[in-house]
């Protein structure tokens, strides 16, 4: 490996995505040829190797084709390496890294193809993991590969039709830039979310169907605001609730919550039926009500999240990978969890993509089109068997700042929805953090939270809250009640 390196020319010796994707691949191909030969004789004769045919004996091969694998690695490396070395002589540099990601996605995607063969045929380590944890991880990788892409031809486009942030001309209270960034980032979320669960998901289904035509819409009102520069904050409101009422109309809706002293509190107790075209149809407005304003809730206080660099990927991804992993938890009772759980892998895949150009400094910043994520968020914790509990636990720290700020806004007798610098973020940066380290801190205490969700048990979940909630409150309270008496003298 070493003298393969030190052969290559010098202009692709530093070039640290060459290099970087060069020894992930062939490490691979090397492990994957190792592993085969350590469990050749445990494997039985036939292993399933040929998916795409019918089920039964004939997806079946030799032990011997196993090989097969590390060789597609190696011929994948080679000729990805070939056109890396194209592409730097060529000094169209800019493919070298769409080429060095979508090497390594293919050679770790063949991978999990093999560690899931070997699972399942022998006693290896890795058959203690659920196979059903491992199909998870082609639409993670792939969302990630098709948001990261996306994201360099999403700054190009913002920067062609001048949506922008620009901090001589738009002004807000929370501006912390002191540059021009691009805005409209959340659109290379929705390309990798969107594309990934058309090829992964079953096209038949209604509530899924019901999130892809909100998160469309969301999509489309975040780059319209972002164009525009801040859409009336009163008429974006209306437009969120429109949409998470036309998501809701699609079935995501939420019929019961958890009971923390037992059973379950039920929100489908007032039916009320209705007859269309000679139909009747029942309809649960408590159930829709809250679950709408559960998805407006989730959309906003996620959204105002955002004003660090880096901080929004962190709170966005933890949450959705948290949910995928509790979904699955459960799927053996319930069939639907796993796709519900393949939604929430690929949310998170395509939010972690874009961690590369929104880490300080950004490269091109979330805008508005975050709600589209919190939308997402919202209607998968409905979805899955985590509820709204998880959903909250995770979410704590952006739920209790959302409501802090709208109760201090009201108090100081300004409208809730009207920004100002006086989140959380903000007030760790006047402690002379910085932007790194704040981001650094919500993912950890996102991922902390995340960790806990998964440990405990509903009651767990919901004494948890109460406990992190009633620390973290407190903290904003003495945030609060400083930042006053700074402003008093």
């Amino acid at each position: 490996m070493k003298n393969l390196i030190n052969n290559l020319p010098l202009n692709i010796k530093e070039n640290q995505k060459f290099l970087i994707s060069l020894n992930l691949s062939i490490g691979l191909a090397i492990f994957s040829i190792l592993l085969i030969k350590y469990l050749f004789n445990k494997v039985p004769n036939d292993v399933p190797i040929w998916y795409t045919k019918p089920w039964g004996r004939e997806q079946t091969a030799e032990r011997l084709f196993l090989y097969t694998i590390p060789l597609l690695q190696i011929i994948f490396t080679l000729i990805n390496s070939l056109v890396m070395n194209y592409s730097i002589n060529k000094r169209r540099n800019e493919y070298v890294g769409v080429f060095s990601y979508l090497g390594t996605f293919t050679n770790l995607s063949l991978f999990a193809f093999l560690l899931r063969i070997l699972s399942i045929t022998t006693f290896f380590p890795f058959s203690i993991i659920d196979p059903r944890f491992l199909q998870l991880v082609p639409p993670f990788l792939l969302s990630l590969l098709i948001s990261l892409i996306s994201g360099k031809f999403v700054i190009k486009l913002a920067k062609k039709f001048d949506i922008v942030t620009n901090p001589q001309t738009d002004t807000h209270p929370a501006m912390l830039i002191n540059r021009t960034v691009p805005r409209a980032g959340a659109l290379a979320f929705y390309i990798g979310f969107i594309a990934t669960s058309l090829l992964f998901l079953p096209l038949n289904s209604k509530k899924f169907i019901g999130i892809y035509v909100g998160t469309t819409l969301a999509i489309i009102l975040g780059i319209l605001d972002d164009k525009f520069k801040d859409i009336n904050r009163y008429l974006r409101l209306i437009l969120l609730s429109g949409i998470a009422a036309v998501t809701s109309l699609f079935g995501v809706l939420t019929f019961y919550l958890n009971n923390p002293f037992g059973g379950a509190l039920k929100l489908d107790i007032i039916p009320l039926q209705i007859e269309v075209a000679g139909s009747i149809h029942k309809i649960f407005p408590i159930a829709v009500i809250f679950s709408i304003v559960w998805i407006i809730w989730v959309m906003n206080t996620i959204s105002w999240s955002n004003g660090i660099d880096g901080q929004f990927a962190g709170i966005a991804g933890i949450t959705a990978l948290t949910i995928a992993l509790l979904s699955l938890r459960f799927a053996p009772t319930n069939s639907e969890n796993i796709n519900v759980a393949t939604l929430a892998i690929i949310t998170a895949g395509a939010v972690f993509g874009l961690t590369p150009y929104t880490w300080y400094p950004m490269k091109i910043m979330w805008g508005f089109g975050a709600t589209a994520v919190g939308l997402v968020l919202a209607s998968i914790s409905i979805l899955s068997v985590s509820k709204v509990a998880v959903a909250s636990l995770v979410l704590l720290v952006p739920f209790l700042d959302a409501l802090f700020a709208i109760i201090r806004r009201i108090s100081r007798k300004k409208s809730p929805f009207f920004g100002d610098r006086e989140h959380f973020h903000h007030k760790l940066l006047d402690m002379r953090w910085t932007m790194p380290q704040i981001a650094i801190f919500y993912w950890v205490v996102t991922f902390v939270l995340g960790t806990l969700a998964l440990l405990y048990s509903d009651k767990g979940k919901i004494l948890t809250l109460i406990t992190f909630g009633g620390i973290f409150g407190f903290i904003l309270i003495i945030f609060n009640l400083f930042n006053r008496n700074a402003h008093k003298t």
